[in-house]
């Protein structure tokens, strides 16, 4: 009986090991992939997506689940919008994918970070100079500068349009 009961506790064992791994582990949606693939497919045709009805929907779609687990992602949407970004933000259907990109990114900021993880996650750290996974995506820091500098002159039409 003790080798059964030493078994059976050694069972019990291993499974809690196993399920604690399980739970360290994050998740991510079974749709990730796809949808990242999607967004490499159609990263030249973000701007010219937001302004059809249907486009508009699956850019959306795209960046709710994309922008929680990829900072590469957020970077690629914001990329595509940019210049366009006015436009946009006064178009029917632009002017949603520009608040859902906005929204799912400032969602997913967690707001207990430090100042050191905050400058990481922004790209701030200067330190690091290769921050780019692909040479012709600006880092999320020189992003926000360029979003700045491009509705800054149009601010005074742009609060016309917020509700």
């Amino acid at each position: 009986h003790e080798e059964i009961s030493n078994y059976i506790n050694d069972r019990q064992q291993h499974s809690q090991e196993e399920e604690t791994e399980e739970k360290d582990e994050v998740e991510y949606p079974q749709n990730l992939s796809a949808a990242l693939s999607a967004l490499d497919e159609i990263r030249h045709e973000i701007a010219s997506l937001a302004g059809d009805e249907f486009g508009s929907q699956c850019l959306e779609t795209i960046a709710r689940i994309t922008i929680p687990y990829s900072s590469v992602a957020a970077r690629k949407l914001l990329h595509g919008i940019s210049d366009y970004l006015v436009h946009l933000s006064t178009h029917r259907y632009g002017s949603h994918v520009v608040q859902t990109i906005f929204q799912s990114m400032s969602t997913n900021l967690n707001l207990s970070l430090s100042e050191k993880e905050m400058f990481e996650l922004l790209e701030l750290d200067q330190d690091n100079e290769d921050v780019s996974e692909d040479d012709n995506l600006p880092s999320l820091r020189d992003l926000f500068i360029a979003i700045s500098e491009e509705i800054l002159p149009a601010s005074k039409e742009l609060a016309a349009h917020i509700c």
